[in-house]
């Protein structure tokens, strides 16, 4: 119940008074659902450095040939992480620099309460 608030209402309690002024036919005691939204990293969905890798060494060896085929080919699990931390954080900030980072979101944490709840003094 905590947090930001904003919504076609200027505050939380003149929306819950609006509410509880107009109650839905069907609903005896008016309630309200409350969630956080969770909008992902842009980096999450840029892939993993497991695919990256192998795809940047098969370009190695389509332009340069059998001389170029181990390269890439035992890079170390802590260097492949250290790798994967740099790109999610590059690409973040291109995302953000440019805003492309997602305007959607993922609704987790949804509570129901009655609307009596989130005001100091019963209407």
């Amino acid at each position: 119940m905590d947090g930001p608030w904003s919504g076609p209402f200027p505050t939380r309690d003149a929306a819950a008074r609006h509410a509880l002024d107009h109650p839905p036919l069907v609903c005896d005691h008016p309630r309200v659902f409350l969630a956080r939204a969770v909008t992902p990293a842009a980096s999450l969905f840029l892939g993993s450095v497991d695919a990256l890798l192998p795809e940047a060494a098969s370009a190695a060896v389509q332009m340069h040939g059998p001389a170029a085929s181990e390269w890439l080919a035992n890079v170390p699990e802590d260097q492949l992480d250290d790798l994967q931390v740099q790109l999610d954080q590059v690409f973040d900030a291109w995302a953000a620099r440019h805003g492309h980072q997602p305007a959607f979101f993922r609704v987790e944490d949804v509570t129901g309460h009655r609307l009596t709840e989130f005001l100091a003094e019963p209407a």
